[in-house]
């Protein structure tokens, strides 16, 4: 492998789409960010995949980075974040899990299980991707940047030239019309709650 003398002579190369560069930036900072990752939400392999995401934004952004300094700070935010909302949201699904069998009717599967919670889940979610096709434009075009893509509201006004505040007013417009269509199945309603609240503050 290509020996880099300097981190300015490194964090050229890795501008310039260097493959030893990005190993080497890999090797340098990959240990480090895993044990931020696993401090943070306790899960080796959770943490591993947020840092492996944090590098693989961390290339699609390379030309943007002014030095290593920015680019160790860039890596090290993003996992941090990254690790926070990993947290945030297997609370919401731990509360979801707790929530729902008080909710939702007999059937074959037993109640308060991750399974019985991620069939409704995956029912409701069906409901709200057939749902979204019925929105106005706008609306069901940044519904799905949201819902399919896993977007942001920054990525979405970014992708869109638009405001983040216009992104969430047509949200919260989406949130509305699609509570319309999933509360007529009572069964529904906690869970479509929390998963709406999930896009809504996304």
């Amino acid at each position: 492998m290509r020996e880099f003398t300097s981190d300015k002579i490194l964090f050229e190369a890795f501008k310039n789409d260097d493959a030893g560069a990005v190993t080497v930036i890999f090797d340098r900072f990959f240990r480090s960010l895993c044990l931020l990752a696993e401090n943070i939400t306790e899960d080796t392999m959770a943490a591993e995949d947020i840092v492996a995401e944090a590098f693989v934004k961390m290339y699609q952004k390379r030309i943007k980075f002014e030095g290593m300094d920015n680019l160790k700070s860039f890596l090290f935010v993003v996992v941090r974040n990254n690790s926070l909302t990993h947290n945030t949201t297997r609370k919401r699904h731990k509360t979801a899990h707790d929530q729902i069998g008080r909710f939702l009717p007999d059937n074959h599967i037993p109640e308060n299980t991750p399974l019985h919670f991620e069939i409704m889940r995956a029912e409701i979610l069906e409901k709200i991707y057939l749902d979204i096709e019925n929105l106005p434009l706008q609306c069901r075009r940044i519904s799905k940047m949201i819902f399919l893509e896993g977007k942001t509201t920054q990525e979405v006004a970014a992708a869109l030239s638009i405001s983040p505040d216009t992104v969430r007013v047509q949200k919260a417009r989406a949130v509305k019309m699609l509570k319309n269509q999933l509360f007529k199945d009572p069964r529904f309603v906690p869970l479509v709650l929390l998963i709406l609240s999930e896009f809504l503050f996304n």
